[in-house]
């Protein structure tokens, strides 16, 4: 497990460093911190965007006339890249 340590409203100067002006990181928050990602976000996030959009894709395809399968698989492409970005970047509860 990795864990960072940062300093909080400690002047940049100092040389010592009292232990209770830091404050312990977990390693999502690392990530977070670091321009990363929640990885297991991004895949749940994906699984909910692509059941959701390809129930919707194929359900605007039957209202349209058009192939239902086709608009399935293309909602289910959709979702699952914008809910696994949601996940990803955090956006809450994909």
């Amino acid at each position: 497990m990795t864990i960072a340590t940062i300093m909080l409203e400690h002047p940049n100067n100092s040389r010592f460093v009292d232990s209770s002006d830091l404050s312990l990181l977990t390693d999502e928050e690392l990530l977070m911190v670091a321009g990363g990602g929640s990885v297991g976000g991004a895949v749940v996030g994906g699984l909910k965007g692509a059941v959701g959009g390809g129930l919707l894709g194929a359900a605007g395809a039957a209202a349209t006339g058009q192939p239902i399968g086709a608009g399935g698989i293309s909602g289910m492409v959709t979702g699952d890249l914008s809910g696994a970005w949601h996940g990803f970047s955090g956006g809450g509860s994909a």
